[in-house]
């Protein structure tokens, strides 16, 4: 017999595609648990960004409302921040300054002109 990855249930499989649905459901159901908080940090970004912060990052927004690690369960809810049709993607990162994310890059917003 010869082996074929295609029949091991331990090859990774690639497929763009149904990682991104994967991806999109999962943010839609974290969003939909908790969318009162998702709102009140959406209108806290708005906010901060008519106040005079030129962009945010999600570390701005946990950071302005205390929203410490592990606050109101699972933080997967965070990813749905800005996937609203008030913010834009400027196209930079920045590193994540909470110890515990280990420097990840977070994307950089702004209110959509």
């Amino acid at each position: 017999m010869t082996y074929d990855p295609a029949d091991d249930p331990n090859q990774i499989k690639l497929d763009l595609n149904a990682g991104k649905k994967l991806k999109a459901e999962g943010m839609k159901r974290a969003a939909r648990s908790r969318s009162e908080l998702l709102e009140l940090c959406r209108d806290t970004a708005r906010n901060m960004l008519c106040n005079g912060w030129p962009d945010l990052t999600v570390d701005e927004v946990r950071a302005k409302l205390d929203l410490v690690k592990g606050a109101a369960n699972s933080q997967n809810w965070m990813g749905s921040m800005f996937r609203h049709p008030d913010f834009e993607a400027t196209g930079e990162f920045r590193k994540s300054q909470i110890p515990s994310n280990h420097a990840h890059s977070n994307r950089v917003w702004r209110l959509k002109k």
